[in-house]
């Protein structure tokens, strides 16, 4: 039987020979990869059959579990699926049902359908001024639907005027502040009926007309009123009082410095345009329509 010391000194040995072993392998593998490479793939393939029965039982419940929740997955999206279905086939049922009381009524109030309206867009590349005129020349793209003579012209914000020629390429839109423009108007909080007409670029516009006892109110928003057509609401300014029994309208519109104005042909809103031809246009030196 060998001494403690003897054993201790035959286990260092060991160790000392399987380090150094260790050590030699690697550096021999190292030197020469080739057979040792071939010995691992060898050994691989003799436990390959092993592995992958122990790793059988793995795959087969991981591939249970996702059958599992995909299977979920399609219960709930078939019910979710279901809930939308039902869901849409109310709004529909109620579509429906709306539809027949709104032709109901129709018939009930002798409904007749508005015709659409068209419009063009385009900049003030020229403009008419005087005393008592005041025009803008506007281009158009010459391929939309032409509007027609009478046709309403806005900025942004409110009325400026009226189609009164209609060529090629361009439009002449009269303003109104132009002295052949009046147009018939309504307090929105009075309910004043007037006609607004304009005095030149100087003075403005101007109320007149309307009834006494009945006076547009300082502040109020003027609003363009149709008696013989089908639009009307489209505003144009606030009444301001110059003085006693003289309003006047500011335009929200800033007629001295268009640029983008667009031309919507309603039925006509204004009375017919003036000629270009007529007394208070007679000092106009030159054509400005092609």
């Amino acid at each position: 039987m060998l001494s403690v010391k003897r054993r201790e000194f035959l286990a260092s040995v060991i160790r000392t020979g399987a380090v150094l072993g260790a050590i030699f392998l690697v550096f021999l593998a190292s030197a020469f990869p080739e057979p040792f490479e071939n010995m691992r793939i060898l050994e691989k393939s003799r436990l390959a059959f092993f592995y992958e029965r122990a790793l059988f039982p793995q795959y087969f419940f991981d591939n249970l579990q996702r059958r599992f929740s995909f299977s979920l997955f399609l219960v709930n999206e078939n019910e979710r699926l279901r809930l939308e279905n039902q869901n849409l086939k109310a709004e529909q049922e109620n579509s429906f049902q709306l539809k027949s009381e709104n032709e109901h009524l129709k018939k009930l109030l002798h409904w007749s359908e508005i015709p659409g309206f068209g419009y063009v867009t385009g900049h003030v590349f020229g403009e008419e001024r005087g005393p008592y005129r005041h025009a803008v020349l506007m281009g158009w793209d010459g391929v939309s639907k032409a509007p027609t003579v009478g046709s309403v012209a806005m900025d942004s914000r409110a009325l400026v005027g009226r189609v009164t020629e209609v060529s090629k390429d361009a439009l002449r839109i009269l303003l109104i502040d132009d002295e052949a423009s009046h147009v018939p108007v309504v307090g929105k909080e009075s309910g004043s009926h007037a006609i607004l007409s304009g005095k030149g670029e100087e003075k403005g516009l101007e109320l007149a007309y309307y009834v006494q006892g009945a006076a547009p109110v300082e502040g109020e928003i003027v609003e363009t009123l149709l008696k013989d057509g089908t639009i009307s609401g489209i505003p144009i300014g606030r009444v301001h009082y110059q003085g006693e029994g003289h309003p006047i309208v500011l335009p929200f519109a800033d007629l001295s410095h268009l640029s983008l104005v667009k031309v919507v042909d309603y039925a006509p809103l204004l009375k017919a345009a003036p000629s270009v031809d007529v007394k208070s246009h007679a000092t106009r030196k030159q054509e400005v329509m092609p």
